[in-house]
C-alpha cells in the first residue's frame, strides 16, 4: 500500500477534523501480545501525554524510557500487537514517535492489521495480517506522520514491526470508528460520543487541551484530559468547538460536565445546530438554530440540560460554545438516530438535502444492510470507480441488544483551509444571566419514534425528559439544598465555611426563606412534615422507567416553599422512635414552570428534575409546580413555607388543572437511576 509522509506542520490539516486516534488508552487500546519488552513496556505505546525523558535514571534492567524498547542484536524483527480502543475503524494513518530514542531508536517500522471476533486473540503469525504501511525509515527523537489511502475494511487490531529492535516512544493510529448503534434503532443514545463516531471537526482554541477530548468516554482522571483554551483578556470573547454527530439525529438532552475544572470552568455555554451535509458546515450563521441558551456552569460537576428547537428537527452537527473561556471535560448530546426518516448517518455517509434547500429535509439513501450474523454488514464503500464495492465489517458483540454496523466512511475533504467556518458572531450586548429554557411546540404533535418499549409515547402527548437536576439548570425556579464533598467544587458565590471546631463544613444561604404576604393577613414561617407516598392514578405509577403526566400545577404566590428529604435509613427502629419507613427513599421528582403573561403556567418552560434525598429544593415565590412526588417508595419531607393556614386560602395556594389552559396534557419520562 502506497504512503504519505506528512510535516508535522500539516498535522492539523490532514488528521484535526477528518480523524479520531482510535488506539488511545482513553478509548480502551491495549497492547496485548509482544516479542519483548526488555527494557521498556510495549503498553507505554498508547499512553495519552507525550513520552517524557528520564535521562539519567536507571532501573535492574538498564536506562529508563518512556516508550517500548527491545532487547539488542535480534536476528529478525521485533512486533508489537495493538488493540484497537474503538470496536474496529477505518484507518488513514499512523504517528510513530521516537521521542528521547537517541541511538537506540528503532530504525524502521512497518504496520499491519486486520479484523478480529470479540472472543479472538489474534497471534504474530496470524495469515489475515494486511500490509497497511510498508517498512519506513525511522529516525531518532522525532515524530514520523504517515497518511496512508483510507482503508475499505474496518480493523480492530494492528501490528506495529519494528526493524531489527529498539525503542519508539509513542504509537497513535488515526482513522474513523465504525459505531455499534442499538439493536432498537429509536433507543436514545449519545450521540455525541466517539463511539458513536462523532468527531469534533472544528476548535477555535486547544491551548491546554485538545476538542476531541469531549468525546471520550467517562470522566477522566485530571484536568488533562480534557477541553482547556488559553485565558482571554478582551471583552466579550468565546470559545466553540464544532461536533459532527455520529448520525443524523432528533436531539433531547445534553450532558455538561465540568470534572476537575474548579478555578478555571467557563461561566456560561450555549449550544447550537444544524443540518448539513459538509464535515465542517459552510452555513451561514443564521441557519445555526440555537438548542441551549445561555447557561450558567459550575466547578468539577455535570450539568444537565433540556434543549430546546429540537422537536421534529434532525441535527448533523452542534456547535458548543462556552464564555468566556475554560475547561470542560465532556459533552454528551442524548436523541435518536434518525432512522425511518429519510436519512442517512452524519459519520456513515454523504447527507443529500432535498431539492426545496432546506436543511430540516433529506432525500431518502439507502440504509446498511446487515447480515444475519450482527458481527459483519454490508455497505456500498466510497471508490472513485463507480462499480466499486466493497464488505464493511465491524466487531462482534455478545450484547443481543446492540447491532454492529459497518459505516460506509465519509470522503476525506481535500483541504482544511477552505472548510473553516468564520468565528461565531459576538452579540452586541453580552447576557448575564442564563435565559430561560423554553420548550417549543410542547403542546404540538411529537413525531419522534417510541424511547422505551414500556410506555410509546403518544403522537397527541409531548414528552419531557426529567434530568438529574443541578443548581445551575434549576436556578431559574428555585434553589438546590445540598452539600458538596469538595469545597472548591461548590457554585460560585457560595460560602463555605469550617463549623463545629473542624468537625463540619457550613454551606451558607443556599436557599433564603422569603415572604411578601400583604399587612395583617396573620401569615407565619413554619416547619412542616410530609410523608410523600408514590402516586398511582388513572393506570399510572411514577417510577423509574415510565411516564407521568402532568395534570395539574400549583404555586405560592406570596412565599417560597422548601422540601429537604428526611429518614434515609428506613427500617432502622430506634429507641424512642416508633415510625420508622418501611425503605430508605433514594429519589424524588421534582416538575416546575415559570408565570406566563397571561399570569398562567408557561408550558413552553416546562421542566423535569429527579433529586436525590441527599438534595433538597426551594421553590422561589411564585412558580409554578406539581405537587411532591416520591419515587419507588415513601419519603418524609420537611417543608418549610410561609402560610395563613386556613383552608381554601387562595393567598397560600393556587391549583390549575393543565387541560383548562388548552394544551394538550404533556408527560414527564422518568429515567432509570
Amino acid at each position: 500500500m502506497s504512503y504519505e509522509r506528512i510535516p508535522l506542520d500539516k498535522f492539523q490539516d490532514v488528521f484535526g477534523a477528518t480523524a479520531t486516534e482510535i488506539s488511545s488508552v482513553a478509548l480502551g487500546g491495549r497492547a496485548v501480545r509482544w516479542s519483548d519488552q526488555f527494557f521498556a513496556e510495549a503498553s507505554n505505546l498508547v499512553k495519552i501525554e507525550p513520552a517524557v525523558s528520564h535521562k539519567g535514571s536507571f532501573k535492574p534492567t538498564g536506562a529508563v524510557f518512556d516508550g517500548w524498547e527491545t532487547r539488542r542484536h535480534n536476528s529478525g524483527n521485533d512486533w508489537c500487537i495493538i488493540r484497537l480502543g474503538v470496536p474496529s475503524g477505518y484507518i488513514i494513518g499512523f504517528d510513530i514517535d521516537t521521542a528521547h530514542f537517541n541511538g537506540n531508536e528503532a530504525p524502521a517500522a512497518s504496520v499491519q492489521a486486520l479484523f478480529a471476533e470479540s472472543r479472538e486473540k489474534p497471534q504474530a503469525d496470524d495469515h489475515r495480517w494486511e500490509e497497511l504501511l510498508p517498512k519506513a525509515d525511522l529516525g531518532p527523537s522525532s515524530r514520523h506522520l504517515f497518511r496512508i489511502p483510507q482503508t475499505k475494511e474496518a480493523y480492530t487490531h494492528v501490528k506495529l514491526n519494528m526493524y531489527p529492535d529498539g525503542g519508539i516512544a509513542r504509537f497513535r493510529v488515526y482513522g474513523l470508528v465504525a459505531p455499534i448503534f442499538p439493536a432498537d434503532a429509536f433507543a436514545p443514545l449519545d450521540l455525541a460520543s466517539v463511539f458513536s463516531g462523532a468527531r469534533v471537526v472544528f476548535t477555535s482554541d486547544q491551548h491546554f487541551g485538545i476538542g476531541p477530548n469531549l468525546l471520550l468516554p467517562g470522566r477522566g482522571k485530571d484536568m488533562g484530559d480534557g477541553w482547556e483554551t488559553r485565558r482571554s483578556r478582551k471583552s466579550g470573547h468565546k470559545d466553540w468547538v464544532i461536533i459532527r454527530l455520529g448520525d443524523s439525529g432528533i436531539l433531547e438532552q445534553t450532558e455538561i460536565d465540568t470534572a476537575y475544572f474548579k478555578g478555571n470552568f467557563p461561566e456560561s455555554c450555549t449550544m447550537h445546530a444544524i443540518c448539513s451535509n459538509e464535515i465542517i458546515p459552510h452555513e451561514p450563521e443564521e441557519e445555526w438554530i440555537c438548542i441551549l441558551p445561555k447557561q450558567k456552569l459550575g466547578p468539577h460537576r455535570r450539568h444537565f440540560f433540556q434543549l430546546e428547537n429540537v422537536v421534529g428537527r434532525i441535527y448533523t452537527h452542534v456547535r458548543f460554545t462556552i464564555y468566556p473561556d475554560g475547561g470542560v471535560k465532556r459533552v454528551r448530546v442524548i436523541g435518536t438516530r434518525a432512522v425511518g426518516t429519510g436519512t442517512v448517518g452524519a459519520a456513515p455517509g454523504i447527507l443529500t438535502k432535498a431539492s426545496s434547500g432546506r436543511n430540516d429535509l433529506l432525500t431518502p439513501q439507502p440504509t446498511p444492510l446487515v447480515s444475519q450474523d450482527p458481527s459483519r454488514s454490508t455497505t456500498p464503500v466510497p471508490s472513485s470507480s463507480a462499480s466499486a464495492s466493497s464488505s464493511s465489517r465491524s466487531r462482534s458483540s455478545s450484547d443481543a441488544g446492540v447491532v454492529a454496523l459497518g459505516p460506509t466512511p465519509p470522503p476525506e475533504p481535500e483541504t482544511l483551509s477552505s472548510m473553516i467556518p468564520p468565528p461565531a458572531p459576538t452579540p452586541a450586548e453580552p447576557v448575564l444571566e442564563p435565559s430561560t429554557p423554553t420548550l417549543h411546540a410542547v403542546s404540538a404533535r411529537v413525531q419522534t419514534p417510541p424511547m422505551t418499549p414500556e410506555l410509546p409515547p403518544s403522537l397527541d402527548f409531548p414528552s419531557i425528559p426529567a434530568l438529574p437536576i443541578t443548581p445551575e439548570a434549576f436556578k431559574a425556579y428555585g434553589s438546590v439544598i445540598q452539600a458538596w464533598a469538595d469545597p472548591d467544587a461548590v457554585p460560585r458565590g457560595t460560602r463555605v465555611t469550617s463549623a463545629n471546631q473542624g468537625t463540619a463544613h457550613k454551606f451558607h444561604n443556599l436557599a433564603l426563606v422569603e415572604q411578601t404576604y400583604p399587612p395583617g393577613a396573620h401569615a407565619r414561617t413554619g416547619m412542616s412534615v410530609y410523608r410523600a407516598t408514590p402516586p398511582i392514578r388513572e393506570g399510572e405509577k411514577a417510577e423509574p422507567g415510565k411516564y407521568w403526566s402532568v395534570k395539574l400545577l400549583e404555586r405560592h404566590s406570596y412565599t417560597s416553599q422548601a422540601f429537604i428529604p428526611m429518614g434515609t435509613a428506613g427500617g432502622i427502629r430506634m429507641t424512642g422512635f416508633e415510625e420508622p419507613l418501611p425503605k430508605a427513599g433514594r429519589a424524588y421528582l421534582v416538575i416546575v414552570a415559570l408565570n406566563g403573561a397571561d399570569d398562567k403556567p408557561d408550558l413552553s418552560t416546562l421542566r423535569a428534575f429527579v433529586a436525590s434525598t441527599a438534595q433538597g429544593i426551594s421553590y422561589n415565590m411564585g412558580v409554578w409546580h406539581h405537587p411532591m412526588i416520591s419515587l419507588e417508595t415513601t419519603i418524609d419531607f420537611c417543608c418549610v413555607e410561609t402560610q395563613i393556614g386556613t383552608t381554601n386560602n387562595h393567598l397560600d395556594c393556587e391549583i390549575v388543572e393543565v387541560e383548562t389552559l388548552g394544551s394538550v396534557v404533556p408527560r414527564v419520562k422518568i429515567p432509570r437511576y
